[in-house]
């Protein structure tokens, strides 16, 4: 590859602070709001330009495990009920297949989320890209950014990352894992549609249930589709078959079913069909590459809709989202690792720090095929299911000093990742992280110095309370 040398140059520091957060998703909001609410100097930076990332496009799945029961709270909680106080949210709706749906307006979310931030004390810095992490031999001092302003940079006691790829991780020299492009799970672009007849997708469900299941014979019933006050449809896959059969669907496109989530205001839904598969988010070109391609298919999945689907005839789209849904990329290796049978034997730790509340699962298929319902239920059986706790250590990267990882990044194995990745679990994470990284400051010690016991007796303090201090109660019903 072709090289050029950049000549030394002095990079102006704008703020020495006690906590800087990279990324402002879902586990990057909780972890800011939750370090300055525990008396620490924070900034939250990042290259968008409002708070939430994926929360402002997407249902937060996860707030319950299989059993319908809720296991998350804290912050991530507490958005949801601000959200449902202004009308932007119903609230948990127990879902048989994705544990529970909380469906939020997204607009509302990115409002909220920022008061949150403000309320806190948390210092926002948008449209800034981490470029590098600052160090100091093994320990993360800072970050390097390429913002508006130019290049500057961020000094801070302890550095939270919160990229969802692992970036500062990475680039601070901590090993981890990553799959090649064909192994990867797909992204999806997600995009917003009105004027949808949602009650009479719910009939043609009535009328034929297995439309509502992607794996035909595995998920909820034509009966939690007729209640449910929201949702999320995995189905209509020959309808898809059909639309391709005819033409009307191009053979390049890779989904093979339709992902329909209902939102508060009645007549929207988001559609999850604008799919991308091959790629690593962590390379440029490929997430150029991947993001076209999403969009490529937007129209042709709206005029798919529109002829195909009940309650789509006078659909119009509103909007896309400005970022692609990615669902795994590096996992960091930690002082401690999140297994699968931590997840399917539903293991509680002394150490442990947050929750992850979905199941073990290989995701979405590489190349956007649909599983065999019998070799998936076999492999990753969901009954019994409670959720497990995910240890202080998965957010400590090995050999690498102030710093906390946060969101999908942490360290895991590839079939673990997926408790953990949705957003409900992300926030649980960041929580920790932020509630860690307060405590580290305040007492003069690095990150890993920090009894993670006391991490959690302070998470219940305020609200956030992890599996074996909770009564883990039901959420709302359908009715």
């Amino acid at each position: 590859m072709q090289v050029i040398t950049e000549p030394e140059k002095q990079i102006p520091v704008l703020v020495k602070t006690d906590v800087v957060v990279a990324g402002a998703g879902p586990s990057g909001f909780a972890a800011a709001v939750a370090a300055a609410r525990n008396g620490s100097a924070v900034m939250l930076v990042e290259k968008e330009n409002y708070v939430g990332g994926l929360l402002t496009c997407l249902p937060i799945l996860g707030f319950c495990n299989y059993q319908g029961q809720q296991v998350i709270y804290g912050i991530a909680d507490e958005l949801v009920q601000r959200l449902v106080e202004r009308g932007g949210s119903p609230g948990h709706v127990v879902d048989p297949r994705l544990t529970s749906v909380t469906v939020i307006d997204t607009e509302m979310t990115k409002i909220v989320t920022q008061q949150m931030c403000e309320e806190a004390g948390v210092k926002l810095l948008f449209h800034a890209m981490v470029s590098a992490p600052v160090m100091q031999g093994n320990r993360v001092a800072g970050l390097i950014l390429e913002c508006k302003s130019g290049r500057q940079a961020i000094l801070a006691d302890v550095v939270i990352d919160a990229t969802g790829d692992g970036d500062v991780a990475a680039r601070a020299g901590a090993e981890f894992q990553i799959k090649d492009r064909e192994s990867q799970q797909p992204g999806n672009l997600m995009f917003r549609m009105d004027h949808v007849d949602v009650n009479k997708i719910r009939l043609a469900i009535a009328k034929n249930p297995d439309k509502g299941r992607t794996i035909p014979g595995f998920g909820p019933g034509a009966d939690h589709f007729l209640k449910a006050k929201r949702f999320v449809l995995d189905g209509f896959t020959e309808e898809l078959a059909q639309a391709r059969e005819n033409g009307d669907i191009p053979p390049d496109y890779p989904m093979r079913w339709v992902i329909i989530v209902t939102q508060p205001r009645e007549d929207e839904v988001a559609i999850n069909m604008a799919m991308a598969a091959r790629f690593q988010s962590i390379d440029a070109l490929d997430l150029t590459q991947a993001e076209m391609e999403g969009r490529r298919f937007i129209p042709i999945v709206v005029d798919f809709l529109r002829k195909y689907i009940p309650g789509f005839a006078h659909a119009q789209l509103i909007s896309s989202h400005s970022i692609m849904g990615v669902r795994e990329s590096r996992r960091i290796a930690g002082d401690a690792a999140l297994l699968p049978e931590d997840v399917m034997q539903n293991r509680r730790y002394e150490d442990g720090v947050a929750v992850a509340s979905w199941g073990l699962s290989l995701g979405h298929h590489p190349q956007g095929k649909v599983w065999d319902k019998d070799y998936y239920t076999k492999r990753f059986p969901r009954e019994g299911l409670k959720g497990c706790e995910v240890r202080y250590g998965c957010l400590l990267p090995k050999g690498v000093e102030g710093l906390l990882l946060a969101g999908r990044c942490i360290s895991t194995t590839p079939e673990s990742q997926n408790a953990i990745r949705v957003m409900a679990p992300c926030m649980s994470i960041g929580q920790a992280a932020g509630t860690a990284a307060a405590m580290a400051i305040k007492e003069g010690v690095t990150p890993r110095q920090i009894d993670a016991k006391r991490i959690r007796t302070r998470l219940a303090e305020q609200g956030a309370p992890l599996l074996t201090e909770q009564d883990c109660r039901c959420t709302q019903s359908h009715d």
